[in-house]
């Protein structure tokens, strides 16, 4: 459920590309959703609100704060994420 966008290249032969106009964190933010991790892990929840989390640089990145149905939260950063579905 990716926002896209498409364009065209530098000459009318070139194919038409596609490229995401928001992050998911950003898309998930304030919506019930199911999300699915880069480990396999299975988070159904609220995503809460944005917050800063660390790369595996240790750097500080976007996240999203997520509160998971069972009563804990977990914080994701875009590069936790291998796929997510709205469910409101």
């Amino acid at each position: 459920m990716m926002r896209q966008s498409e364009w065209k290249g530098k000459s009318e032969n070139e194919p038409v590309q596609r490229c995401d106009l928001e992050q998911k964190i950003d898309l998930i933010e304030g919506h019930g959703a199911k999300i699915v991790s880069k480990s396999g892990a299975v988070y159904i929840g609220y995503g809460a609100f944005p917050c800063v989390g660390e790369d595996e640089n240790d750097e500080e990145v976007d996240a999203i704060c997520f509160d998971i149905d069972d009563g804990s939260s977990i914080t994701l950063t875009e590069n936790d994420i291998k796929s997510y579905e709205i469910l409101d």
